[in-house]
Order: structure tokens, then sequence, then C-alpha cells
């Protein structure tokens, strides 16, 4: 990563974090993110005016910064598409579609919503590395298996990297890599005993083990991985 011009990571890099933050503004706008030009400024009493007329309706009203130019086609087909990877299609219709209002951030929505629509958010930037930390933690087993197939048929061809106890999503992978978090104390035993990567590691105060690689399928063979990914007993701060 040091070694590439950081507008060349930019490029090319998008990490999706495990917090799923989301903004006021249309769905489109959630979705496409600065595709979407900014709107006209409008004064405070035109701001003022028009939420006063949305309070007395029992709406949200528009967001301060006014309304958007009209999408285009093409626009609209993406955010639609990246909606359905997401399986967001119950947050495009509880808005009223792409056009709908988002309020502060997103409480007009579930907690699984918010998190569906910063995946499509992801999804729509079709970034040739995309990073995903817990995706689908919000959802239910239904709705993340549709995810899962969804996303694989998406990403088919580009590089994606997935953050993720799920075996859903850990079953549609082409491989698996599970890790231990590593205390600086365990390091500098591991150090001690024989110099490896792993103990080189004890210098900068931490890190993690690789401790086995394969498909979901090979991995399940082993006790650790199987404590990860089926809940069970704590497997000692392996991931």
């Amino acid at each position: 990563m040091r070694a590439v011009p950081l507008e060349e990571v930019r490029r090319t890099i998008v990490v999706s974090g495990a917090h799923a933050e989301a903004f006021a503004g249309t769905l489109a706008e959630e979705v496409l993110g600065d595709e979407i030009p900014l709107s006209e400024p409008r004064s405070i009493v035109e701001v003022i005016r028009t939420g006063a007329v949305a309070g007395a309706h029992g709406d949200e009203g528009p967001a301060a910064g006014g309304g958007v130019a009209p999408l285009t086609a093409a626009q609209r087909e993406r955010a639609e598409y990246a909606l359905a990877v997401a399986a967001a299609g119950d947050a495009l219709d509880s808005l009223g579609g792409l056009d709908g209002q988002l309020t502060e951030k997103a409480r007009n929505v579930s907690g699984g919503q918010r998190q569906r629509l910063a995946l499509a958010r992801a999804v729509a930037r079709r970034a040739p590395v995309l990073v995903l930390v817990e995706p689908t933690s919000a959802l239910d087993s239904h709705t993340e298996d549709l995810v899962a197939r969804r996303l694989c048929e998406d990403r088919r061809g580009l590089t994606t990297v997935i953050v993720t106890a799920s075996p859903l999503l850990l079953g549609r992978c082409d491989e698996v890599v599970l890790l231990r978090a590593e205390t600086p104390e365990g390091l500098q035993a591991d150090a001690a005993r024989a110099p490896t990567p792993a103990g080189a590691g004890a210098a900068s105060g931490g890190g993690v083990r690789e401790l086995a690689r394969g498909t979901h399928h090979e991995l399940r063979a082993l006790e650790a991985y199987r404590a990860v990914v089926e809940r069970g007993v704590d497997a000692g701060g392996e991931r």
C-alpha cells in the first residue's frame, strides 16, 4: 500500500466499514454519492417555509439542500441494480423510490436497511478491490443468503475481501483465511522460541497470525474454525 500513489489507492480500493453510516438526502444520493451533483443552495427562509409545509402534512420534507437534478436513465438503472444486489428493495419501497428522502443519519429506516444501503453504495462504485467488514451482521439468515448469492455474482472477476464470521458469506468465497489476534506477550514468547515473521511483529506491539487457509468446506474440519463460524465456544481470539 505504501508503494502505491494515494490517488491510485483511492481509485482502486473501496472499504465499507462495520458501522453503516448514512446521510440525509435522497435515496439516489445515498447510493450514487458524489456522482449526483449538489443541489443549488436555498435561503434559510425557504428551508423553514418548506419544512413547515411538510410538517403540516406529517412529512419529513426535503433535505436542507433542496431538490437534485433529475436522474439520468443510466443513473437510475445503476442505483436500482446496486440496491437489488444488497437486497434493499424494501428500503426503496418504503421511501417511495430513488427520490425518497432519508432523514438525518437515515433514522427513518431500520438498522438492517441502513446496513444494506451502505452495501449498495459500495457496490455502486464498481471498485476493482472492495473490502467489506461484517456487511450482513444485522440481517436475518434468509436476507443474508440472498445478499451472499447476489454479491458473489456481481463481483465475479473483481477482487472482494470480506471480514466476517458468517458461514453464508464464507461458503461463497473462493478462499478463506482463519486469523488469530496476537497479544504482544504471545508474540514475544514466539520470538524467543524461534524467530519467525509472526515473531517479528512483536516489535510493533501485536498483530494477527494466519492459522489456516482453504475453502469454507475444507476449514470446517478444524475445531478452531467451527468455533468461530458456528458461534460456539470461545475460540481464544480466532476469527
